[in-house]
């Protein structure tokens, strides 16, 4: 019966030094999620005082933060705004480096349409073939075709590679547009792309004025 009573405790006791250990593993893993999160909005500001400043010291200075708080071990975050750090510094030189970044980034986060938009601006301009700009950019669409988060920058970035685009991703690109003109209204939507393409721009008006029934004025 000691016997016994002994065999419970010990398993009583695994049990409880089990639940122990689960528990520590939680909170580590939370601890570093909040750290890599907290290293991640410290570089996006870092990044974007970059982006602000002439050059000079105190840009310098924000870039050297940003690449600090970047360093390895990168999550999906991290590993997009390093993209973005490259790219900022030299996009001729480091649109090869900028590119594998992403790519990382999206097998840690297939879902995130702030990746496909690096992709996608990063294709325009520095391609890797002369369909990439098409692929990532319809690959995008389908991944978030009435995100409203996104619709704006896609249109943006459509009309100024419009000349680029195959006809599918213009017709994706002016679903963007019809989304745009229900929250804008038709003028707004149409000085939008003109604003980055005059050929999107005449596009734009003739989509609207074909469902012009969907949105007006504005």
């Amino acid at each position: 019966m000691a016997g016994i009573g002994e065999s419970k405790l010990s398993r009583t006791e695994y049990l409880k030094g089990s639940i122990a250990v689960v528990g520590l593993a939680i909170s580590a893993a939370g601890s570093f999620f909040t750290y890599q999160s907290w290293r991640a909005e410290r570089a996006s500001i870092g990044l974007d005082l970059y982006a602000s400043l002439p050059p000079g010291a105190t840009a310098q200075a924000a870039m050297s933060r940003a690449t600090y708080d970047l360093r390895l071990p990168r999550d999906a975050r991290l590993w997009e705004l390093e993209a973005d750090r490259l790219l900022k510094i030299s996009l001729e030189e480091n649109a090869a480096s900028a590119r594998a970044a992403l790519t990382r980034a999206r097998l840690l986060a297939p879902m995130r349409s702030s990746i496909r938009m690096r992709e996608t601006y990063l294709a325009l301009r520095k391609p890797e073939s002369e369909s990439s700009f098409n692929e990532h950019f319809l690959e995008w669409h389908r991944l978030s075709p009435h995100d409203t988060t996104m619709q704006d920058w896609r249109l943006a970035i459509a009309a100024s590679g419009w000349v680029k685009l195959n006809p599918e991703a213009r017709d994706r690109a002016l679903s963007d547009a019809e989304d745009l003109c229900l929250r804008w209204g038709k003028q707004r939507t149409i000085q939008f792309v003109n604003g980055s393409g005059a050929d999107a721009g005449l596009a734009t008006a003739l989509r609207l004025e074909r469902v012009k029934q969907k949105c007006v004025g504005g």
